[in-house]
C-alpha cells in the first residue's frame, strides 16, 4: 500500500507501507514506490523532541549539506562538482519529514554496496564483513577486491570525515555499521548523517559504538559504575575512530582488542577497561602484553609514514587526545601511502598488491614475494637539485602507472577539486622503463629539451627531468640506486 509524507516545505513523497520494516536504533525505514529513495521515521520517544531536532536537520539538510553547491543552499565553499564528488561518499538527508511523524528522506543505497552473490546476496556490504579474518572466510572471493582498493577506501573515508570536519560537522557514530563500501571498485559510503551535530551547537544522539569510541568516552559514559558524563563527542575522537576504521580496513583487526584480560570481575567490566580507561594498542612497541601470538603482519606494511601515524593514534594520543592527528593527516598519509603501492609479483598472493618502503628492498608482507626487477622511484623536489638534497615526496614505479596535474606542480594536491585527467603513463619494455607524455604540455627531457605528447624519455638511475617548467613544477630524479637488482 502507497501512503504519503508531508515535508517540511510543503511537498508530499510517497513510500511502501510494510508490516515490518527495517527498524534501527533511532528509525523505521520505508522504500518509495520505485525504490530509489527511503523515508525514515524517528521512533516516537525520539521524535518528542521535536523542535530542536527539526532545528539540527534543518542545518544538516542545507545549510551544512556537503552534498550540495553552496550556491544552492549548501555548505560554505562547495562547488557544483565537489559537491557532486561528496554525493558518492555520503548517504546525505535530501527532505525532513513532518507528518505523519518527524523524519528524513534519503536516497537509497546504490546497488554496488549490496552483496550480489553468496551466502549473503541481498545484505549491506557493512565494513565489518570485510576486516575480520572470520567473516571474510564466508565471503564469495568475486566481491573481497584486492588491497589497493581497501587503500583507497582508506582514502575516500577519511576525506569525507576531514570534509565533515572542515564543516564543522561532528559524526558522532562512526563505526564499521555505518560505513558501506565496496571492495570490487574501491567505494565507500558513510550513514546515519542525520545523527552528526554542528559542534557547539546541538547535542549529539548517540555517544558512539563502544569499539570505536576514544577511550575518554568510554570512561565518561560507559563505565558500570555510572560515572557523571564529562565529555561529548568531538573532532579528536571522531578521529579515533577514524583512525580504528582504517587500521582494521587495511589489516583486517581492531587495534585495541587483544588477548590481554583486564578484569575478572565480568565481562562487561573488562570491555569497559580494554577499550577505556586501560585501552592498550595490540602493537605498542613499549608493552606487548596485548600483542596477539598470530600476529604475522605488522603495522610496518602500511609504509613508515602511514604507520607512524597510527602509532600517533594508538600509542602517543591513545590517552592524551591533544597529541592525537586529525583527518587531514591520516588523508595525507594514506595519499602517501597510495605513492608507495607496487602489485604484488604473486599471482597466488590474495592482496595482490603492497607498499613500498623506499629504505629496503620490495617485499610483499602478506607472501613474502620479493620484486627482483629494478623498481624505479620518483623523487620529488621544490626546488632545483642543486638547493634541496632531501625530497619532499617520492612515488614508486609499476607499468601502466598513471600520472596527474599534481604530479607536475607542487600547488596542487589530489584532493576532491583535482583533475582527474591523465597525463602520462609508464612503461617496462624488456627491463627497460619509459615515461610517455599524454598530455604534459611543457614536459622536459633530462637534458631540458622538449617532450611533446606521444613522445617519451627513457628512465635511468640519476635521471633528472620536469614534468611541467611553470615556477611550481616540480624538479623530478630517478632514484640514483635501484632498491634491488
Amino acid at each position: 500500500m502507497i501512503a504519503k509524507a508531508t515535508l517540511f516545505e510543503g511537498q508530499t513523497v510517497e513510500y511502501l507501507e510494510s508490516a515490518n520494516p527495517p527498524f534501527g536504533a533511532m528509525k523505521q525505514t520505508y522504500f518509495s514506490p520505485d525504490r530509489t529513495q527511503v523515508v525514515q521515521f524517528y521512533h516516537p520517544e525520539l521524535a518528542v523532541e521535536r523542535t530542536n531536532r527539526l532545528e539540527r536537520l534543518k542545518a544538516i539538510v542545507w545549510k551544512h549539506n556537503l552534498t550540495l553547491p553552496e550556491y544552492a543552499g549548501g555548505a560554505t565553499g562547495l562547488t557544483q562538482s565537489t559537491a557532486r564528488y561528496f554525493k558518492n561518499l555520503f548517504c546525505w538527508p535530501t527532505g525532513i519529514v513532518t507528518e505523519p511523524r518527524l523524519g528524513i528522506v534519503a536516497p537509497a543505497y546504490p546497488s554496488n554496496f549490496y552483496f550480489a552473490s553468496g551466502p549473503f546476496q541481498g545484505a549491506e556490504k557493512e565494513l565489518l564483513w570485510f576486516c575480520r579474518k572470520s567473516l571474510r572466510s564466508k565471503l564469495p572471493a568475486a566481491e573481497k577486491g584486492d588491497w589497493l582498493r581497501y587503500v583507497q577506501m582508506a582514502i575516500l573515508l577519511a576525506r569525507a570525515v576531514r570534509r565533515l570536519h572542515q564543516a564543522n560537522l561532528v559524526h558522532c557514530d562512526l563505526s564499521s555499521q555505518n560505513i558501506l563500501i565496496d571492495p570490487v571498485i574501491g567505494r565507500c559510503m558513510v550513514l546515519d548523517v542525520d545523527s552528526i551535530v554542528v559542534a557547539d551547537q546541538f547535542p549529539p544522539d548517540v555517544l558512539g559504538t563502544p569499539s570505536y569510541m576514544a577511550p575518554e568516552l568510554i570512561g565518561a559514559s560507559a563505565s558500570p559504575h555510572k560515572q557523571p558524563l564529562t565529555i561529548l563527542p568531538n573532532f579528536s575522537t571522531d578521529a579515533h575512530s577514524l583512525a580504528v576504521l582504517i587500521y582494521e580496513l587495511l589489516l583486517w583487526r581492531h587495534p585495541l582488542i587483544g588477548p590481554k584480560v583486564h578484569s575478572t570481575i565480568s565481562s562487561e567490566e573488562d570491555d569497559f577497561l580494554a577499550l577505556g580507561p586501560q585501552a592498550l594498542f595490540i602493537e605498542n612497541p613499549h608493552d606487548t602484553s596485548n600483542r596477539p601470538q598470530d600476529l604475522e603482519v605488522g603495522v610496518s606494511a602500511l609504509g613508515p609514514h602511514l604507520s607512524h601515524l597510527m602509532e600517533q593514534f594508538f600509542v602517543t594520543g591513545l590517552h592524551q587526545p591533544a597529541l592525537r592527528p586529525t583527518a587531514i593527516h591520516l588523508e595525507a598519509g594514506l595519499l602517501n601511502a597510495w605513492d608507495h603501492l607496487h602489485p604484488c609479483p604473486n599471482e597466488n598472493c590474495h592482496h595482490r598488491w603492497f607498499i613500498v618502503n623506499p629504505q629496503e628492498k620490495p617485499r610483499c608482507p602478506f607472501c613474502g614475494a620479493t620484486v627482483f626487477r629494478w623498481v624505479p622511484i620518483l623523487e620529488f623536489f621544490s626546488e632545483p637539485l642543486s638547493k634541496q638534497l632531501v625530497p619532499t615526496r617520492s612515488l614508486v614505479v609499476y607499468p601502466e602507472l598513471r600520472l596527474f596535474e599534481w604530479h607536475a606542480r607542487s600547488s596542487i594536491r589530489p584532493t576532491e577539486d583535482a583533475d582527474r585527467t591523465p597525463l602520462g603513463r609508464f612503461l617496462c619494455m624488456e627491463n627497460q622503463w619509459f615515461l610517455v607524455n599524454e598530455g604534459f604540455d611543457s614536459m622536459a627531457s633530462p637534458g631540458g629539451n622538449p617532450v611533446q605528447p606521444g613522445q617519451a624519455i627513457h628512465l635511468v638511475p640519476g635521471a633528472a627531468f620536469r614534468l611541467n617548467t611553470t615556477p611550481d613544477g616540480w624538479f623530478i630524479r630517478v632514484r640514483s640506486e635501484p632498491i634491488a637488482k
